[in-house]
């Protein structure tokens, strides 16, 4: 389906993210939701995606699985906006989309 530097890039890139996420959690623990909205947009969030290369790795994609990786970026913008608003609940119930994202995406596709 998709080539095999593709996939090494998305692997990186899906590895990054899960390496935020833990910042983010630690973040969140320590009190300081500045820096966990940081993390988010800039690791993940829509304003990342440039340097991701997302445009040319999305037109690899089948629409589906662009579409789960657009709403994740989006709701990584979103926790992001929440978490430096102070909205604490917000901020999690964005959070808790971002994981949501992830997880349906796993559960679809495979990069072997």
């Amino acid at each position: 389906m998709l080539p095999d530097i593709v996939k090494r890039h998305m692997l990186d890139a899906m590895h990054d993210n899960l390496l935020a996420v833990h910042e983010i959690q630690a973040a969140l623990d320590s009190g300081d939701l500045n820096k966990a909205g940081d993390i988010a947009e800039t690791r993940f969030g829509m304003s990342s995606l440039a340097s991701h290369n997302a445009a040319h790795i999305a037109s690899l994609m089948p629409q589906a699985m662009r579409q789960i990786g657009i709403e994740m970026h989006v709701a990584a913008s979103r926790f992001a906006a929440s978490a430096k608003e102070g909205d604490m609940v917000h901020a999690m119930d964005s959070f808790a989309a971002i994981n949501q994202q992830c997880a349906a995406c796993h559960a679809a596709y495979r990069l072997d």
